[in-house]
This record gives structure tokens, sequence and C-alpha cells, in this order.
């Protein structure tokens, strides 16, 4: 009965935790009039996430949330706007494929969406990266595509966890105030991490292999 007591209290303040951080991201967001408080807020909620996966659960999190939200709010928007800049390019394209009557439209339409599909897992990875590594905007980009590539199996687990929050949210739809964004960053954060591990084992492994 204690051990099923704490299970519960255990499960409830991970839901409260969650819930919580999750307003604070809509709240920021609309701070920041949405446009400019999205990719700072997200910033904000992926730090906070990878402190809890990290296994720092008692960390305050309005502090740690304020914090990356002001120092980050720079960075995170022009990062933000490079991979809006991307997207509209990659949509512009699409549309003008799908709408060409040209041999040349239809035949770059498969490659477009497999461009379109790998921009799409690139995202999976960017914020992750983001508040795990204090790097430059573009490399930021550029390292979401090399983890992307070299750790399949946290790619596919990041897709699985979309889809499962993705239906989640469709059928609970009032969970998505208190826990769309939060519990999404939860996740794909956890999985990012797993390939961020067995990155820096193979680091260390190739330093080893060198020194010898």
């Amino acid at each position: 009965m204690t051990r099923l007591m704490s299970g519960f209290y255990t499960i409830s303040e991970w839901v409260m935790r969650l819930a919580y951080l999750n307003i604070l991201w809509v709240c920021f967001t609309l701070i920041g009039l949405i446009v400019f408080g999205f990719f700072p807020a997200t910033a904000a909620t992926f730090a906070v996430t990878r402190k809890w996966v990290m296994g720092e659960s008692d960390i305050p999190v309005f502090k740690t949330f304020w914090s990356t939200y002001k120092s980050e709010f720079l960075k995170s928007n022009l990062l933000g706007l490079m991979l809006a800049a991307i997207g509209c390019i990659l949509y512009l394209d699409f549309r003008i494929s799908v709408d060409s009557a040209s041999i040349i439209g239809k035949i770059l339409f498969i490659p477009l969406l497999v461009l379109i599909f790998l921009y799409s897992l690139l995202l999976l990875y960017v914020f992750p990266l983001f508040a795990h590594y204090d790097i430059k905007v573009f490399h930021v980009i550029k390292n979401a595509l090399l983890m992307m590539v070299l750790h399949p199996l946290s790619t596919i687990m990041m897709v699985i966890s979309n889809l499962v929050i993705y239906f989640a949210m469709t059928l609970l739809p009032g969970l998505i105030p208190f826990f769309g964004v939060s519990s999404w960053s939860f996740l794909l954060t956890w999985c990012a991490h797993y390939a961020f591990v067995k990155n820096q084992q193979k680091k260390k492994s190739s330093q080893n292999g060198d020194a010898a």
C-alpha cells in the first residue's frame, strides 16, 4: 500500500510539473507577442526538461525557465527565423512543383518530398541540441542533421513519440493547454539525450584509441 501511494504521489508530482511548465510556455509565448515569444519560450521549456531528463528533478522551474528565456531570447529567435525561412522555401517549392505542368517540375517532386521529410526529422533535434550544447545557431542546424543521420534509433523514437503525443492530444484536446508542449518537449529531450550520450561515448572511445 505504501509503495502504491508513493507511486501515485510521484506520478501526480510529474503531472503537476509538466502542467506548470506548459502554462509557463503559454504565458511567455504571449508575453513575447507570440511571434517573438514562441521560440524563446520553447527553448526555455527544453532547458527545463533537459535538467529533468539528466536527473535534476528538483530544480527551480520558474527560475530556470526565466533565465533561459532572457539569455536565449535573441539567439532562439534567430534560430527560429532560419528554420521558418527554410520551411517557407520548401513549402513554396512544393507548391510550385505540385502546380507545375512541366516535366522538370514533376521530376523534382520526389526529391523535394525527401527534402521536406529530412527537414521535418531535423526539426526534432533542433531544440534538444539548442538546450544541450552552447553552440552557434548554424551549428545547431548542422549538428541536428548529423544526429538525425548518425542515430537512427533515437530518430525513430522521436517520430514515435510525436505520433503518441499527436494521437493523445487529438483524442483528448483538453490536455493541450496543460501538456501539449511540455510532454512533447520531455519525450523529445529524453530520446535526444540517448543520442547525446551515445555520441559522447563514441568521442571518448575515439580519444582513448588515439591516446593508445
